[in-house]
């Protein structure tokens, strides 16, 4: 039995008045905005539009997000090489004496700490219509103005109550690490449900895959196994794009809970729960509480950007785990993390320390004459013979790995054997491999923290 309307109602207009911005921080907002584009009208030629996109320029950003994203806006007669080399050195002469470095999506950008905001400067193509697109990045302004032609001030309000309320659960960023929801794609959901309590009335009943078209670019049946993802929002300004591909099968669950969960009991701490404070002293207490074994490779970070790093990550440990599970070791969970500079870890859990040195094989029906006699010849030389169960032959076998210390030597030795990504690959076969307390270094505490508290939201 659900509560009354009128107690949601009364918590979300508590979170908004904590999350949007207040007019002396949209006062300080446009100015920094006016102060960057003169800045860069300065030394930008006139063909050259600077345009404001992301979350500020659409007003849907949360109290003190001060994420700046200003696009320069080449005329198609220009290269890719263009946007590159005279893009960014306009983008470093406005910065100019703030810190800058270069950051990678389908092209370079600036990234720049200016007076205590986040900017990005990003060269890309002026664009009408998602036809003339020349590279992904171009797309961004045609999502700033989609999204201020449809969605109401008080719309916004409710995309800020959607980002605070995914941001609290843990899975709002559309990056690879996270495989959350972007912010474009909050702005999306609110403007097909048309509020943030909607969306939560519709999610608490998803299930399957999950199919939104907005513009209805597609007729009924066209969409069907068209987009291969758990959630699927057609980009209203490209039909070829799943604005949600990224969105993991974890995440669209840990949404539908929690809808449900506040739907039930609404309260501010879905959107402002206090994170308890984790240490390393706490982690050992966890690992050893379990009575389980825990063993990680720690490895060096290799020189790629995230958005290849983190996929290859996650390949390594899923190829890891089932190889790990076909040697018969039980794996109650493993996980994977980066600093994306410098370290990797690929942590496992596994049941027990050891296996007993023989295992069970089973071997071919009785009524196959050939096949028992290769078996039987296979099996001469074993202590423990062969024999009948039900209508099989079945024999004792040693096990090459009683420990998954031992398993895993191996496979750190040949990793491209064993599914290891080209670009793990070289660095892999240098991992340290720690067991138990070992794990309980400062650089695996965030590791640790996601693995070992793991609660419902």
């Amino acid at each position: 039995m659900y509560v009354l309307e009128h107690e949601v109602d009364s918590v979300l207009a508590k979170v908004i008045a904590r999350i949007k911005p207040t007019q002396a921080e949209k006062r300080e907002e446009e100015k920094l905005v006016e102060e960057i584009t003169a800045r860069l009208r300065k030394v930008v030629p006139p063909f050259i539009e600077v345009m404001m996109a992301g979350s500020i320029a659409k007003d849907t950003n949360l109290r003190g997000d001060r994420d700046f994203d200003l696009f320069l806006l080449f005329p198609l007669s220009h290269s890719l090489k263009d946007l590159e080399v005279m893009g960014l050195d306009w983008a470093k002469k406005a910065v100019e004496p703030h810190k800058w470095h270069i950051g990678y999506a389908e092209h370079p950008y600036l990234r720049a700490n200016y007076k205590g905001s986040k900017l990005d400067i990003v060269p890309s193509f002026k664009i009408s219509h998602i036809d003339e697109r020349a590279s992904s990045v171009d797309r961004s302004p045609l999502h700033t103005q989609y999204i201020n032609s449809k969605l109401t001030p008080s719309q916004k309000d409710q995309v800020r109550l959607l980002k605070r309320f995914l941001k609290n659960i843990g899975i709002y960023g559309a990056e690879l690490k996270t495989e959350g929801f972007s912010g474009y794609l909050c702005e999306l959901l609110i403007t097909y449900y048309g509020s943030f309590k909607q969306l939560l009335k519709s999610a608490e009943q998803w299930k399957g895959q999950i199919v939104l078209d907005i513009e209805r670019h597609y007729g009924e049946h066209e969409l069907a196994g068209r987009f291969l993802a758990p959630l699927v929002v057609v980009d209203p300004v490209d039909r070829d794009r799943n604005v949600s591909a990224v969105v993991s099968k974890t995440s669209v669950s840990r949404l539908v809970y929690s809808a449900r969960e506040f739907l039930k009991k609404p309260k501010e701490e879905f959107f402002f729960s206090e994170k308890k404070p984790f240490s390393l002293q706490k982690a050992k207490e966890l690992m050893e509480s379990r009575g389980s074994t825990f063993i990680c490779l720690f490895f060096k970070a290799p020189e790629v950007v995230p958005d290849i790093l983190w996929p290859q990550l996650k390949r390594a440990e899923k190829n890891l785990a089932k190889q790990l599970e076909l040697e018969e070791f039980v794996l109650l969970g493993h996980a994977h993390w980066s600093d994306e500079e410098k370290h990797c870890a690929l942590l496992f859990e596994f049941s027990s320390c050891c296996l007993p040195a023989v295992r069970k094989a089973p071997g071919p029906p009785t009524f196959q004459p050939v096949d028992c006699e290769n078996f039987v010849e296979k099996h001469a030389k074993s202590p423990h013979g062969v024999w009948i169960e039900g209508d099989r032959l079945v024999a004792l076998e040693k096990r090459k790995h009683t420990s998954p210390e031992s398993a895993l030597k191996e496979l750190v030795k040949n990793p491209r054997n064993y599914g290891i990504p080209e670009h793990l690959a070289e660095t892999f076969t240098r991992a340290r491999i720690l067991k138990g307390e070992e794990i309980a270094i400062k650089e695996n505490l965030e590791l640790l923290a996601i693995y070992l508290c793991r609660s419902l939201p």
